[in-house]
């Protein structure tokens, strides 16, 4: 064999092995970690802590507010005492336990562009480990999928979906009283008048 096909040959076999080292070490070198995902909940609680909530638009003066009596059971405090229907309940408390944020507006300190120097709706959860929660509800976000929330003591306003909040803020035109049955109208047939000939 030439000295010439002898340096080619090892040369090759020089890439390969260089190549298989470079390729193995890549492969079991370090792998990428997971990062957790940033936390987006708007508040640390769960759905049955909260034993009462109240939606109020100050603006109008209009309040709604419920208490839990019992599992799957609420009653209305406000605007007038009444049974609520547990119906229109049941995912309310989970919908706001989990609601979470799509933004944190730490760019102005300025809350009017918000509307949250006079918020549209306030919101408050009683809590059954006692204590309360309070929100400030304020505009629309630009997109109209959602709204501008500032948690109570925060000097930062949230943008939180809409999807949530629209069934609570449902309840100032619509309470959830227990729907009141309709009668049943009943039609009697007459009889025919038979007259004696």
């Amino acid at each position: 064999m030439s000295r010439r096909n002898t340096l080619i040959l090892l040369a090759v076999l020089i890439l390969l092995g260089g190549y298989t080292y470079f390729y193995q070490t890549k492969k079991n070198g370090p792998q990428p970690t997971a990062t957790a995902a940033p936390n987006t909940s708007v508040w640390a609680i769960t759905a049955d802590q909260i034993s009462g909530l109240q939606i109020s638009e100050p603006g109008t003066g209009q309040v709604v507010a419920v208490n839990k009596t019992g599992p799957s059971q609420w009653q209305v405090t406000q605007p007038t005492s009444q049974p609520a229907d547990p119906s229109q309940l049941d995912t309310l408390p989970s919908n706001l336990a989990t609601l979470t944020f799509m933004s944190n507006i730490t760019t102005s300190t300025d809350l009017a562009p918000f509307g949250l120097v006079t918020p549209t709706y306030t919101l408050q959860m009683t809590l059954s480990t006692g204590g309360s929660i309070k929100a400030y509800i304020g505009d629309k976000i630009p997109t109209g999928n959602g709204y501008y929330l500032l948690r109570d003591g925060d000097k930062s306003p949230l943008a939180v979906s809409d999807a949530s909040l629209t069934p609570l803020i449902g309840l100032l035109a619509s309470p959830p009283y227990v729907p009141t049955p309709t009668p049943l109208a009943v039609t009697v047939p007459l009889s025919p008048t038979v007259t004696s000939p």
